[in-house]
């Protein structure tokens, strides 16, 4: 089992990353929760298996432990979604001394943190995400929050778990699908900070991707982390530096938010795109090397992204980005790859840059 410990001003917490911490639930886990009410939050989606199993592992050290349901799917990070968990705790007379656990993918994640970051001012929450996308990015940081408005994420706050716990073998009742767009993720963290990651995953995409060894998947998980883990540090609430963990978003929440309705793409396929889209333009500005892009792009297209957004309107997708969460007095900040190992988050990318990357990534992209 590997550890990191996230130090922030808000919260000190660990991750612990090893293959079966489900069926052997590690002493921190039990420790913490001993003597409190707990509530289980997850979604319909999730095999019933490991819910089971981490609800009798609770069951024993908890005064009460209960599951509480959510819908599967982005649809669920709504305020509705919110009052129902609020209300279910409070019926159960939940206090500042009882916690939730979130047992499930982004989607849970998220909104079980936001929930425990309102709910009597803040209760404490244990995250132990399910997925590889998940486990790659989301279950650390402490960015939780609901959609709202039309946009993704912009109600939310910034409210760190109390524990993290990730077991790569729970991506195993995954869809190849998922599990390329967990990886996708991964890959986002190798190129912002980890050129030895970035090598690895050239070598090993393959591999990783079958699912033979989902041992295999717990140095790339537990590096991807930690690159975010020392950027997290640096930077809590993202005044500066932690923008740098947004590359691929600028473009990839725009897909996401045209695409909700007819036809979604999946969280990591929607940032590796926005990742290509990112390399264009540092090709472009002369800033990152033909080598470097491709290298970028060629692993990307390894993970084969969705094809349906091509249908998409360039120009559209643009004006999507207007609702982006990251623009800060009407400006949108872009993160754009130096280097493999080394990003810059960049204020004057304009609208044609932006359309010009697009239509290329069309043209020769997955």
């Amino acid at each position: 089992m590997r550890r990191l410990t996230i130090q922030c001003l808000r919260q000190t917490y660990e991750v612990l990353i090893g293959l079966g911490l489900l069926d052997q639930p590690p002493k921190a886990l039990l420790d913490f929760m001993a003597g409190r009410g707990t509530a289980i939050v997850t979604d319909r989606g999730l095999p019933l298996d490991h819910v089971e199993r981490v609800y009798k592992a609770l069951k024993a050290q908890c005064k009460m432990a209960t599951v509480l349901h959510i819908k599967k799917g982005e649809q669920a990070k709504d305020m509705n979604t919110v009052l129902e968990l609020a209300q279910e705790l409070a019926r159960l007379r939940f206090d500042r001394a009882d916690a939730m656990v979130a047992l499930g993918g982004g989607t849970v994640l998220d909104i079980a943190g936001f929930v425990s970051a309102i709910y009597m001012r803040g209760i404490p929450y244990v995250n132990i995400p399910t997925t590889a996308l998940a486990q790659a990015d989301a279950c650390i940081g402490g960015k939780v929050g609901i959609n709202f408005g039309g946009g993704k994420n912009l109600l939310g706050s910034f409210y760190h778990p109390s524990l993290v716990m990730v077991d790569p073998s729970l991506v195993q009742t995954q869809t190849m699908d998922d599990l390329r767009s967990g990886l996708a993720e991964v890959v986002k963290a190798a190129i912002i900070g980890d050129k030895g990651l970035f090598a690895m995953l050239e070598h090993n995409a393959g591999a990783l991707l079958s699912l033979k060894d989902p041992a295999a998947l717990e140095d790339p998980l537990y590096r991807a982390l930690k690159v975010k883990a020392m950027v997290v540090q640096e930077d809590e609430i993202e005044a500066g530096p932690r923008m740098k963990l947004n590359l691929g978003h600028t473009i990839g929440h725009a897909l996401e938010l045209l695409l909700k309705e007819k036809n979604p793409l999946a969280h990591g396929d929607a940032v590796a795109v926005g990742m290509m889209v990112a390399s264009e333009i540092a090709l472009n500005r002369g800033w990152l090397c033909p080598g470097d892009y491709t290298r970028i792009m060629d692993l990307l297209h390894l993970l084969a992204p969705a094809e349906h957004w091509k249908d998409l309107d360039s120009q559209a997708v643009v004006t999507a980005t207007g609702l982006d969460k990251k623009r800060r007095a009407g400006v949108l900040h872009v993160v754009l790859p130096l280097e493999i190992g080394h990003v810059k988050v960049v204020s004057d990318v304009t609208e044609q840059e932006l359309i010009r990357a697009i239509e290329r990534v069309k043209g020769h992209g997955p």
